[in-house]
Parts: structure tokens; C-alpha cells; sequence
């Protein structure tokens, strides 16, 4: 679940996704519409993708501000 506190009615995010050698994964990654405060987004990670710990690094669009968070994706 991804927050924002922007005080526009409608935001919009911009998520990348990095394996764990830190190259981003273009087909995870994209922009988010975020209603109400909120938005989500599915990660199907495929049997092919290498495990370890990837980064999931959200910016705000219109605010700039940016989170990150760490996943452990395994085997």
C-alpha cells in the first residue's frame, strides 16, 4: 500500500523497482494513480527474477518527496 499526503484530490506517483544488482526492472515499474490517499500496485514477481533483496523506491509526482522500501524476494 502506497500513501501520499499531497493535498490534491487526485495524485499521481511514480514507482521504480531494482533487483538486487540495482537495475531497474522497466516492466515493474510506472506511474500510479493515488485516490483518496492511497494506491497499490501487484509485484508478480516471475520464477525468473533473482532473488535477494530488491528496492521499491516511490516518488511523489507532484511533491517531489520520495520513499524507499527493501523486499526479499525469494527462490
Amino acid at each position: 500500500m502506497i500513501r501520499s499526503e499531497a493535498p490534491a484530490a487526485v495524485d499521481v506517483v511514480h514507482l521504480d523497482a531494482f533487483d538486487p544488482e540495482e537495475n531497474r526492472v522497466g516492466h515493474y515499474s510506472g506511474n500510479l494513480p493515488v485516490t483518496h490517499s492511497c494506491a497499490s500496485k501487484l509485484l508478480p514477481f516471475a520464477v525468473n527474477d533473482q532473488p535477494g533483496v530488491w528496492t521499491i523506491r516511490v516518488r511523489d509526482l507532484l511533491s517531489g518527496t520520495s520513499e524507499v522500501a527493501k523486499l526479499q524476494v525469494e527462490p
